[in-house]
């Protein structure tokens, strides 16, 4: 029963996290990679 409300969650986040990656995308692909990923992310990168 829960089955199907929750199908429409997961295609409402699918749907904004590609929308975000779109966006995301060409700015971090501009991003200078000479950089420690620890320098961004901290200890979990």
């Amino acid at each position: 029963m829960a089955q199907r409300p929750l199908d429409g969650i997961e295609a409402v986040t699918d749907t904004q996290f590609k929308c975000e990656e779109k966006q995301l995308g060409p700015v971090l692909h501009g991003m200078d990679t000479d950089f420690d990923r620890t320098e961004i992310s901290g200890p979990i990168g």
